[in-house]
């Protein structure tokens, strides 16, 4: 997940939003269970759930509130919703963040607008998830310049492995 606070950027007296790419662990519904029993590839009781990537942009002083951009849905029913108004304290399952850049003001409706555009796969069996759709939306915030080119997704992953 993102956060985004308004702050003043040291010494250029520009206005930014903080970038933290945050983790936690899927949540699954018990309904959810029972309506998609036959993807036992992602519903095995003794099948590890991945860890779900989100962005997060902290849009208030309280470091906790602002608005999330996540992949939603599961394996070949992924969708992209948009920005979502949360309080990450409230989630009880965040297992870590990572800031891994910053968004101006000024850029934010761009910063959107390349959420909307990262492909989707929806192909049940590729295995892809929302680290894979988060890994592509670093790709081209990171050509755009709100990722620095020091955390190339490796490093991201490496940090946000499911092993710690």
């Amino acid at each position: 997940m993102f956060e985004a606070t308004d702050h003043f950027a040291k010494g250029t007296g520009k206005m930014m939003h903080e970038v933290v790419l945050l983790r936690a662990r899927v949540e699954v519904l018990e309904e959810a269970n029972t309506a998609i029993s036959k993807r036992q590839r992602w519903d095995a009781p003794t099948k590890k759930k991945p860890y779900h990537w989100a962005f997060f942009l902290q849009t208030s002083t309280t470091s906790n509130v602002g608005h999330a951009f996540q992949l939603r849905g599961m394996p070949g029913a992924f969708y992209y919703s948009g920005e979502e108004a949360v309080d990450v304290s409230k989630s009880g399952s965040k297992n870590g963040q990572l800031e891994v850049g910053s968004v101006p003001v000024e850029k934010y409706e761009r910063f959107k607008q390349l959420l909307r555009a990262v492909p989707i796969d929806n192909v049940e069996s590729s295995g892809w998830n929302c680290q894979n759709w988060s890994l592509a939306a670093l790709d081209w915030l990171r050509a755009e310049g709100f990722i620095a080119e020091e955390y190339p997704n490796n490093v991201i992953q490496y940090w946000l492995r499911e092993d710690q």
